[in-house]
């Protein structure tokens, strides 16, 4: 009968001490998650301050994620043609990609180079503005990382 009285009550510790590092640890994954949160909406905020305050043209939801992706392609030097391009998105229509398209080079932010071998075939690169507006997101990621608002 001690022998079970003795070991009930190490059970009954070891569920205390396993309830309580268990509430820790949801604690701590709780507070990085919120600390998480602020992160990316100092991040937002900062990102808005930077378009009210920048040369860079204001860019819609579409051509932000056009822009994105092709600057991942462009990272690991590949060269996106706008065929390519107009497929590149399966939630959005090959025409609305193609209109992004022509916004973006209108506002100076991609330019079109045509194929020395095949003059329909278009490759799609950024430009200095590009360049600086990517840029310009960095410094924003990395003023909130700081918990800064200053944005050089």
């Amino acid at each position: 009968m001690a022998s079970l009285v003795h070991s009930r009550r190490n059970f009954s510790e070891f569920a205390f001490i396993s309830a309580r590092s268990t509430l820790a640890s949801y604690t701590l994954r709780m507070s990085m998650i919120g600390k998480s949160s602020t992160l990316y909406l100092k991040f937002l905020n900062l990102v808005r301050a930077m378009d009210d305050a920048s040369t860079i043209p204001s860019l819609d939801a579409t051509e932000e994620r056009l822009l994105t992706q092709l600057a991942n392609a462009w990272a690991v030097d590949k060269r996106v043609t706008v065929l390519e391009a107009m497929n590149l998105d399966a939630e959005v229509s090959s025409t609305t990609i193609h209109r992004r398209i022509k916004s973006l080079k209108k506002k100076g932010v991609i330019s079109l180079e045509t194929d020395e071998t095949d003059n329909r075939v278009k490759y799609i690169l950024p430009t200095p503005l590009a360049t600086e507006y990517f840029a310009a997101l960095s410094r924003c990621m990395i003023a909130a990382a700081k918990g800064s608002s200053l944005v050089q």
